[in-house]
């Protein structure tokens, strides 16, 4: 959490990112990845999902989000790599091609993914009827 939260710093002072939350499933993902075991996070934290991801895609995004100037610090760039994300969407494919769900018609997967995207997935209408076509 702190290599996160000093990664980035503005005028203010240093850019608060993530919390103690995204900072445990990374944790516990690198924890899993020492013991060689596979494991993926599923997070809709957009910030988060982009530290991961590409670090330096953060720097105009809170630029922008923070109206001031944002430098960033690449010496912690290397701390997140190797973590694999999936969103809340993503998680409710999987779901519902396992079998996992207990309604089984096309209607329950365009359900779940308009339910996670009402309670905060970042996903667009394209992406939704995009998982449905593959469903």
């Amino acid at each position: 959490m702190d290599a996160a939260n000093a990664m980035f710093t503005s005028s203010s002072g240093s850019v608060y990112l993530i919390g103690p939350g995204e900072a445990s499933c990374l944790a516990l993902s690198e924890i899993l990845n020492e013991k060689q075991i596979k494991n993926v996070i599923s997070i809709d934290e957009r910030t988060m999902r982009i530290l991961v991801e590409k670090p330096e895609n953060l720097e105009k995004l809170l630029s922008r989000k923070l109206h001031t100037r944002v430098n960033l610090k690449k010496e912690n760039f290397e701390r997140f790599n190797g973590f694999k994300i999936i969103r809340s969407a993503e998680l409710v494919y999987v779901i519902y091609k396992k079998d996992l769900t207990r309604l089984k018609d096309k209607q329950t997967l365009d359900a779940l993914l308009w339910a996670v995207k009402f309670k905060g997935c970042s996903i667009s209408e394209d992406e939704i009827q995009e998982i449905q076509k593959l469903g």
